[in-house]
């Protein structure tokens, strides 16, 4: 199965997923219950709730990473949730741009090194239009290419992790709490960057945030309440976002 990346960004349609862990003891428990979730291609929006409430669940499920129990998560012409797990890694290498809470970058390699990791999956040699892009971006978010991430502060691997996951301009980019170990300015450095190159590319940027600033300057916000999703402002708990 062939799998294309688009020009730009892909709209979301989620329908009645359901994700639930086995608890010690046997007891099984909801996470997720989404009823209905769509988004449209190029848009910016927010996730929030509090700690536990399952945004980290919900953005894995949304990129092919976790699996649902039951129900269907498509992003334009392709069902994430049917596709085989060796088709769902291409798949989300080649269209998803995500931000780990946990950064994922590896001590040793320079900063410039780990931006490039993605190419890496599929090629030997970077291109030098994506190593340029790479040094672009690490100069946005105020980081030394050559720097060995070991030496790096906390909200400077943040910044890092960010650049990675925008270096291939991926058509979707999910973030999960992009902001979190960072003082103001560079929180709404990091957030500017990330509206206005998903703003550049037409990317569907979708972040899980407690930071209110950051979901401010989103166009649409979204709770989690009871493992559900709701459209701040709207008494529904089956969310709509229509258009372009």
């Amino acid at each position: 199965m062939t799998i294309r990346r688009p020009p730009s960004g892909l709209p979301l349609r989620v329908q009645s997923i359901g994700v639930a862990f086995t608890e010690p003891g046997g007891r099984v428990r909801d996470v997720l219950d989404v009823a209905n979730l769509e988004l449209a291609a190029g848009s910016q929006s927010a996730l929030c709730g509090p700690s536990g409430s399952g945004k980290t669940t919900l953005l894995h499920v949304l990129a092919g990473i976790e699996r649902v129990s039951r129900g269907s998560v498509r992003w334009g012409a392709v069902e994430v949730t049917g596709l085989p797990a060796v088709v769902a890694d291409r798949w989300r290498r080649e269209t998803v741009g995500f931000v780990f809470q946990q950064f994922h970058l590896f001590a040793g390699l320079t900063a410039l090194q780990n931006v490039l990791l993605p190419f890496r999956f599929d090629r030997w040699k970077v291109p030098a239009e994506a190593r340029s892009r790479a040094c672009s971006l690490l100069d946005r978010v105020g980081v030394r290419a050559d720097t060995d991430v070991a030496l790096l502060s906390r909200g400077e691997v943040q910044r890092v992790a960010v650049a990675r996951a925008l270096v291939r301009q991926p058509s979707i980019v999910l973030a999960d709490e992009p902001t979190a170990s960072l003082d103001a300015h560079a929180a709404r450095a990091v957030g500017d960057l990330l509206a206005e190159l998903c703003d550049a590319s037409r990317a569907t940027l979708l972040v899980a945030t407690h930071d209110g600033a950051l979901a401010a300057r989103l166009a649409t916000i979204f709770d989690l309440v009871d493992g559900d999703v709701r459209l701040r402002g709207s008494a529904t708990s089956r969310p709509r976002l229509v258009g372009s």
